[in-house]
């Protein structure tokens, strides 16, 4: 009878332990939520805020890898103008805007914008999109990516992404919805 109670007793402390922390991170989750509708409405300068977004970001999810595309429909073109990352060495110049299929705008950026939708590639998925000739792999192949496009008033103005070049650096459904309502507000922001 006592090792029934202790295993209940350890099973209920277990529980309550696992609820406590999903409520800590509900909490995390809602005031990063509200410091990124903040920044939105208060922007200065693009680079500080790219910057804001990305340390908000990276609070919740691994985001040592984070860019910035705009896209300008009229000429068909793709800029960087904000970009990090750990362990690619090549980064696109942010003065320079790419004509879309060449370039710097030939890679998966750029099939989040012909897409139109949030995509989360695999290493392995980013490998067949590279063999059915959807997208040529500019830098280093990354264990998992997730783009997000830039979109209001019906257009798309660009696209956010994070990278993780680490093995259980996966990203989870509720990564890429934090990372969506983060584009939005760049998005608005832009």
């Amino acid at each position: 009878q006592l090792a029934t109670d202790r295993a209940g007793l350890q099973r209920r402390g277990a529980e309550q332990a696992a609820h406590v922390a999903e409520h800590r991170h509900a909490e995390r989750v809602h005031t990063a939520l509200f410091r990124i509708a903040d920044a939105a409405s208060s922007v200065q300068e693009m680079p500080a805020f790219y910057a804001t977004m990305h340390q908000i970001v990276g609070e919740l999810m691994e985001a040592r890898n984070f860019f910035v595309a705009l896209y300008d429909e009229a000429t068909e073109r793709v800029n960087f103008p904000y970009y990090v990352d750990e362990v690619d060495p090549v980064v696109p110049d942010p003065r320079v805007w790419h004509k879309m299929g060449l370039g710097d705008a030939k890679g998966l950026t750029a099939y989040v914008l012909r897409t139109g939708c949030p995509q989360q590639l695999t290493a392995r998925r980013q490998m067949e999109l590279v063999e059915q000739g959807e997208v040529e792999l500019l830098g280093l192949l990354s264990v998992d990516w997730l783009g997000v496009p830039l979109r209001t008033g019906g257009r798309t103005l660009g696209v956010l992404v994070v990278q993780s070049y680490s093995e259980g650096g996966a990203y989870t459904d509720q990564d890429l919805a934090l990372l969506a309502y983060a584009g939005q507000h760049i998005a608005t922001a832009l």
